[in-house]
């Protein structure tokens, strides 16, 4: 009897475990949002962007991407910024880098990606559709806002992968600053397993991305932005800390190696993690950062 009961369980359990496999987790890698999720680790809550015009760009799937413009501080501008924020963010994050760059001559659009912030899209699909979401930002900010300025990207994580695949399709782009971003996607879904679970089992990862792939309605195999790089002609600077664990070093010269641009640069941050470009950089960073938009306007 003890037996019988055991094995009982035994299946229940799992059965269980097949069906959260197939139906519940590949949501943790696309469904920023997911209830669960926000559990674990709640939102966080952050102020509007001051000074701000909201914008809603309609995609080509029917759902609204929300973004936020700033205009420059300075009469004759240099350029527009598209920021794009990492996993898990929303454009409010930009709340003080839109005032510097404000500062320094620059519009900027904070923008919230597909699964993020007041996006209506439910699945994050880094960069598959959303390269595309940016060329419709594009065509609003040309189009709609009237801006006849040189327009860049700048990216963070999976932002940077969105800004990479971008910058290869869409020539009206003209730079961008790249953080701390992947250079293939299934090899970091492997990488975050290994470093947020302690171990990662090929096999069982493999599987949850496909599936992730399948209700977000995206290849995961194609999106590699490695590949993207041998494109992307644009100027562009590579940022990366040489202590990011999430996504290593390794990354970044993958695609910095790939990048056809004429006026390319890497950047490591030495003693910068995952989150830590910004803190560690500092000021330094920044300024080093802002020197190079004004340059890459100037180069006409």
């Amino acid at each position: 009897m003890y037996r019988k009961s055991a094995n009982l369980v035994f299946i229940f359990f799992a059965l269980l475990f097949i069906l959260m496999s197939h139906f519940l987790f590949p949501r943790f890698i696309t469904e920023t949002k997911n209830p669960l999720l926000n559990l674990l680790r709640p939102p966080q809550k952050m102020a509007p962007i001051k000074q701000a015009k909201d914008l809603e760009i309609k995609l080509s799937d029917g759902n609204l991407m929300t973004a936020s413009l700033v205009k420059s501080e300075v009469k004759v501008p240099n350029g527009l910024i598209i920021l794009i924020h990492g996993i898990r963010g929303q454009k409010e994050s930009f709340n003080g880098l839109t005032r510097r760059l404000a500062k320094r001559g620059f519009h900027s659009v904070a923008v919230d990606l597909r699964g993020h912030g007041h996006n209506s899209a439910s699945h994050c699909t880094f960069g598959a559709k959303e390269k595309h979401d940016i060329s419709l930002l594009v065509d609003h900010l040309i189009h709609k806002e009237g801006i006849d300025q040189k327009i860049g990207l700048w990216g963070i994580s999976l932002g940077g992968a969105v800004s990479l695949q971008a910058l290869a399709a869409d020539k009206r782009i003209s730079f961008a600053i790249i953080e701390s971003t992947f250079s293939n996607f299934n090899g970091t879904v492997h990488n975050y397993f290994e470093y947020f679970g302690g171990f990662n089992i090929p096999l069982f990862t493999n599987y949850l991305i496909k599936r992730a792939g399948k209700m977000a309605d995206f290849e995961p195999s194609k999106v590699i932005t490695s590949e993207a790089c041998k494109n992307i002609t644009q100027d562009i600077l590579v940022v990366h800390g040489d202590k990011d664990k999430r996504i290593p070093l390794k990354n970044a010269r993958a695609n910095f190696e790939n990048l056809k641009s004429p006026n390319k640069e890497l950047l490591i941050i030495e003693g910068a993690d995952h989150d830590g470009i910004w803190e560690v950089g500092g000021e330094e960073y920044f300024e080093r950062a802002l020197v190079f938009l004004e340059g890459v306007v100037m180069m006409g």
